[in-house]
């Protein structure tokens, strides 16, 4: 049936060990059968399998069966069993439970996949290898046995596969107790290996190099990063390869890690200082290669588990596979607030938090002002004043401070109030003229949002309880930012509004801090604008049909398209 067989002859020690009773009442003894490939047998041939030629196999099904069974590479086709059970891949060694004084064999099957007994039994799995060992029983007496099981190599079926998969792994300097992160185009066994082991000499001439030059891990999904071990290797530097199911084996990986000695020095982490929303990325960047973390301040570091086990939308990793070298942090699924940045080295060290901050905010303008957002019936408004100072195409918008130039303009134009940008911009934005909110070329709001028509303000009016109530759910309570708060002031909807006060058109003067705010809206009529406007002794929206000059200075709100 088989065109072709290459046979090995696999040294066996069996030992057997006595449990409570006494020999004579036994009908049975505990066996360990210590199964070791590296082994050579004197009556090995030239076309003698190697314990290299094996390594690959990750899954070793041993059983006992009666003397009479016939050998197979079909595993489930026998009529009975003494014993079965998995070798342990640690110690090389299978514990069977076996009759005494009864003429038996050992089979043994080698599979590549790893497999537990139940995944062998449910369904029929591909054998690389198939042996048995000469006829033998034990008795009372017996305490070693060596045993030689002949391994029959299985002719593959179907399509030959003699393409070699693609090993990679992220450079990095990594400990003994540290992971080298590998991957490979096509599931089988990734290896570690040092550069100074000739791999074409171990493939050639069935060479194992030392066990503190190389390490290998199963790879179990194909493309998907796996931690490969660097437990017990020397210093140095390691390239990957990849071996396939077929046992193809790849080129090393283009890049290399380099085991030192025990690192104890945490990195440094940063982050360019910005606002962003979830859609946006943090530039970050680690003096170390290893792992960066993008943490919300409201979470407690004081270890990785603090930053590991946090919400998922209050933390986000990438790879530093680079030191010193921005790398892109995305901010997808994270809720909006403060972060700092956090970063891992290959050793685990975990470094402090970044000096810097990025914000996550619900908009971001083209001067990159964060701001909170918030939906309001079917409309999504910003939560606080416009600051931006250009439009949306980059333009200049022009800032007037002399107010006596303020009227004579008749193109875009902003103001702060009383010129007091540290005092009044973050607390109440910019004060624009209406020929800003009309520029047609450059746009004022973000992409995606507009300057709220007088029927779009007349909607929100609506949704809140109409123009009588819906003022007081607007305006934000308490003191600080009005002259006093009003009866029915509540802040119900989110809106936030504060007394931003208004630059006079004829003048320049700014007044009513406080006192009123004034929203402009996209319609106009002849020289005017049309504006809605909510004041401190009232839960009124007022304005709604009213315009005024368009040189007027008046907050503005913007609203997604």
């Amino acid at each position: 049936m088989f065109q072709w067989m290459v046979l090995a002859l696999i040294p066996m020690l069996l030992v057997t060990g006595c449990g409570d009773l006494e020999p004579e009442m036994q009908d049975t003894r505990t066996v360990i059968l210590d199964m070791d490939y590296n082994q050579k047998s004197s009556s090995r041939s030239s076309s003698s399998v190697s314990a290299s030629d094996l390594i690959p196999y990750n899954t070793h099904l041993i059983l006992a069966l009666p003397s009479w069974e016939y050998l197979t590479s079909n595993y489930n086709n026998f009529y009975s069993s003494f014993g079965q059970g998995l070798r342990n891949t640690a110690d090389k060694k299978v514990s069977l439970e076996i009759p005494l004084n009864t003429q038996m064999k050992i089979f043994a099957f080698l599979f590549r996949e790893n497999y537990s007994e139940s995944d062998l039994f449910s369904a029929i799995r591909e054998v690389g290898y198939y042996g048995e060992s000469q006829i033998f029983s034990i008795d009372t007496q017996t305490n070693n046995l060596s045993l030689d099981v002949t391994l029959i190599q299985v002719a593959s079926t179907g399509t030959t596969d003699t393409t070699p998969p693609t090993a990679s792994v992220i450079a990095a300097t990594i400990t003994t107790s540290g992971n080298a992160v590998v991957q490979s185009t096509e599931i089988g066994t990734a290896y570690l290996v040092k550069t100074t082991v000739s791999v074409s000499d171990v493939i050639t001439n069935n060479t194992v190099p030392p066990d503190s030059q190389w390490n290998s891990v199963p790879i179990s999904s194909e493309n998907i990063n796996t931690n490969l071990p660097a437990a017990g290797l020397e210093i140095g530097t390691y390239k990957v390869y990849a071996e396939d199911t077929a046992g193809n084996v790849s080129s090393p990986s283009s890049n290399s890690v380099t085991v030192a000695t025990n690192d104890t020095t945490a990195p440094t982490a940063s982050v360019t200082p910005d606002n962003i929303t979830s859609s946006g990325n943090a530039h970050v960047q680690s003096t170390e290669t290893g792992t960066a973390y993008l943490v919300n301040t409201a979470v407690t570091v004081s270890n990785l588990g603090n930053i590991t086990g946090a919400a998922d939308n209050q933390t986000n990793s990438v790879i530093i596979s680079l030191a010193n070298t921005d790398t892109m942090l995305s901010a997808t699924g994270l809720l909006m607030g403060t972060y700092k940045v956090y970063t891992e080295d290959a050793a685990g060290n975990l470094s402090g938090p970044s000096s810097d901050n990025v914000t996550i905010a619900g908009l971001v303008d083209i001067d990159r002002n964060a701001y909170s957002t918030v939906v309001i019936g079917t409309q999504n408004w910003m939560a606080e004043n416009l600051k931006v100072t250009k439009y949306r195409n980059g333009d200049n918008i022009t800032n007037i401070t002399t107010n006596a130039d303020w009227n004579s303009n008749t193109s875009g134009a902003y103001g702060v109030y009383d010129n007091d940008e540290t005092t009044y911009l973050n607390t109440y934005g910019r004060l624009y003229n209406w020929y800003a909110v009309d520029n047609s070329t450059g746009v004022l709001c973000p992409e995606g949002w507009h300057v709220p028509t007088t029927d779009e303000y007349d909607d929100l009016a609506t949704y809140l309880g109409g123009v009588s109530v819906a003022g007081g759910k607007m305006k934000e309570t308490g003191d600080t930012y009005w002259q006093s708060e009003s009866s029915g002031t509540t802040n119900s909807s989110g809106f936030t509004s504060r007394g931003s006060g208004r630059r006079g058109y004829s003048n320049g003067n700014y007044a009513s801090i406080e006192d009123y705010t004034y929203y402009w809206s996209s319609n106009f009529t002849g020289s005017t604008g049309y504006y809605h406007f909510l004041t401190y002794n009232g839960a009124t929206l007022g304005g709604s049909g009213s315009s005024a000059n368009k040189n007027y200075g008046f907050s503005v709100r913007c609203l997604e398209d």
